[in-house]
């Protein structure tokens, strides 16, 4: 009886303080742009026992007024009790500024103006009241057709996109030279080429993979094929819509699944095709470049980069990424790390593209022609080639510690990129705006007292340097010298941004060597490639004293890892899938074994964001 009428009471106990919570959230603006209506999406912990379930929320501001959420589980406690609540709501912020929210679970919240999701058996429609997008199940397109509000009377009456655009994919067999370790942006060879693209043959699909009133995420996936039904690419693009907005948030990742020694990547790229022909241009590099547009006029802002050899290269030399921006060929500007975005305008609408990380994911391109805008994932200008290759087919343990031979190169490597589409009038010019609030993701976030609460990370500590003084210096300088490291020598590119190299900065390889002012990654030292899982200990760190740029540094050394560091395809061993490379000079130097993942990282990023991408190479890791 004593048990019953204790459990009784637990239960009661529980159920009061599930009905009494109240979670203090924060959004802050670190892009200097004020934001309207911005989008915002966030994991929230809980401490065991209190959330039984929950499929309703109301969020108030800091005036006690209530705003549209949307919430769903993402994760639960051994008990059953929910552990990470994904929040989606919309916020208002003055640049620079912040807005202080409260959660409550289980209670109705403000009806938010939904957006529309309908499917049939040819397609899947979304409509945002601003944008009406078609995707469809048959035929590659991001989108197939879109159509947007131009007048602002909340119909979408106008179509900009008639047609839908292509993923294409170009290699070239001749090898472009020896291999040269860490370079992979090598000098193409030339010849022949082998053209791959999105296509039906290529197992395409389009679904609807998330969706709520306030946000739908459509997943469109399959194969880059060739004529004769050769595989090349494997991807996956997420396209996310949200209430009120013409703009898409998109997320195309590609799985490289060709042969490295005789699969060299030329020219990648995704069309954006426009239903009017355009008549303006504007490019955002260093600065703005602009002009008219004629019938038979091609625009592009182009960057190659450096070549990619960290080893024993001192911080004073240069390795800017430089840009050209060419109208017909001509060169008609140029300037460094370029801001990456690109508006295309018409008689009566007007397309927009923005790049995250533009120059830092180099080389890149976007390209602007009167019917269409392509964003270049890999630019036909530079005349460089991708090199997967594995520096050489033997275990060396002199100069490069090879624990093994993986003779697969980068084979199975993926990465994934970040970019907005907007449509709207021809009047709108927002391009420098999108970049700077892609530059700057917001981040929901709770108190580091809030989160340390819950164990929903194990046992944490908020940081408390009045109380620990010296250990939490120790901590701020240890990220303080990865995150200057990253920028002073330059790690950047589209393989290896994100990562840091291991050990080595002025000291000696195995061999006794070591250079001035620089890096080793000879021996046992090289890219990191998550070992030791650093990746966890930044979102930890970020999540204990609520530091913005910590928190961008673990989530572009999670999407590396998760990316590039892990074996997401190889044909002659399937079953290593899911693993992760050791550290090592190359990315996919030496094999792939478990402890080489960074599983508790993504996991971090899955459950802090709700990312899709990180749920499917959790997967992987699983």
């Amino acid at each position: 009886m004593r048990a019953l009428v204790t459990a009784a009471i637990l239960v009661a106990t529980s159920i009061t303080y599930a009905s009494a919570v109240e979670v203090a959230l924060n959004v802050a603006e670190h892009g200097g742009v004020a934001r309207t209506g911005a989008p915002v999406r966030g994991g929230v912990p809980f401490a065991r026992g209190v959330l039984e379930d929950c499929t309703s929320a109301r969020l108030l501001d800091g005036a006690g007024q209530a705003i549209p959420c949307q919430v769903r589980p993402l994760s639960r406690w051994y008990d059953g009790s929910v552990k990470f609540l994904l929040v989606d709501t919309q916020v208002d912020l003055p640049a620079n500024g912040q807005v202080a929210l409260a959660l409550i679970p289980g209670e109705d919240g403000v009806a938010p103006n939904a957006l529309v999701v309908s499917e049939d058996a040819a397609q899947i429609t979304v409509d945002t009241g601003a944008g009406r997008f078609v995707f469809s199940k048959t035929t590659f397109g991001v989108p197939a057709a879109a159509w947007a509000d131009l007048d602002g009377d909340g119909t979408a009456e106008t179509q900009v996109v008639s047609e839908p655009g292509q993923f294409v994919c170009e290699i070239e067999h001749q090898s472009p030279g020896e291999p040269q370790e860490e370079n992979w942006l090598r000098d193409a060879a030339g010849g022949p080429r082998e053209i791959f693209q999105a296509a039906a043959a290529g197992d395409y699909a389009a679904e609807i993979e998330n969706a709520n009133d306030l946000r739908a995420v459509v997943k469109l996936s399959g194969w880059l094929v060739n004529d004769q039904g050769r595989r090349l690419i494997q991807y996956v693009i997420r396209v996310h819509a949200v209430a009120g907005s013409a703009q898409l948030r998109l997320l195309p990742t590609f799985v490289y699944a060709g042969k490295p020694k005789e699969d060299f990547i030329r020219a990648m790229y995704l069309s954006f095709p426009m239903a009017q022909a355009g008549t303006g241009w504007a490019l955002g590099g260093e600065s703005r470049h602009e002009g008219a547009l004629g019938a038979d006029d091609t625009v592009s802002l182009y960057e190659t980069g450096p070549e990619k050899i960290y080893h024993l290269a001192p911080y004073t030399q240069d390795k800017s990424v430089s840009y050209t921006v060419a109208k017909s060929d001509t060169s008609i500007a140029e300037g460094k790390h370029a801001a990456g975005w690109a508006r295309l305008a018409g008689p009566s609408a007007a397309m927009h593209l923005s790049v995250r990380n533009f120059w830092q994911m180099h080389p890149k391109a976007l390209t602007i022609t009167p019917t269409q805008m392509r964003f270049d994932i890999w630019p036909e200008e530079g005349g460089k080639v991708l090199d997967l290759r594995r520096r050489y087919d033997e275990v060396e343990n002199t100069y490069h510690y090879d624990l093994s031979l993986w003779p697969y190169g980068g084979e199975g490597i993926g990465v994934t990129h970040e970019l907005t589409l907007r449509l709207g009038p021809a009047s709108e010019d927002v391009g420098a705006q999108m970049s700077a609030e892609l530059a700057a993701p917001l981040v929901l976030g709770c108190t580091p007292e809030y989160v340390a609460e819950t164990l929903a990370f194990g046992p944490i500590a908020p940081a408390d340097g009045a109380a620990w003084p010296h250990l939490e210096a120790l901590q701020d300088v240890s990220v303080a010298w990865i995150d200057q490291n990253q920028r002073a020598f330059n790690w950047n590119g589209m393989i290896d941004y994100g990562d840091t190299l291991f050990h080595g900065y002025a000291t000696p390889s195995h061999y006794g060597y070591q250079g001035d002012n620089a890096w080793c990654s000879r021996g046992y030292v090289g890219w990191l490639n998550n070992d030791g899982t650093l990746t966890d200990s930044l979102f930890i760190h970020a999540l204990r004293n609520g530091d913005y740029r910590t928190w961008l540094m673990a989530e572009a050394m999670a999407r590396h890892v998760m990316d590039v560091d892990t074996c997401h395809y190889c044909a002659a061993e399937p079953a290593q899938v899911g693993g992760g490379h050791r550290h090592d000079q190359q990315h996919w130097g030496n094999g792939v074994r478990g402890y080489g993942t960074a599983t508790h990282g993504a996991i971090d990023y899955y459950l802090l964001t709700g990312d899709e991408r990180a749920l499917d190479v959790v997967g992987e890791y699983a």
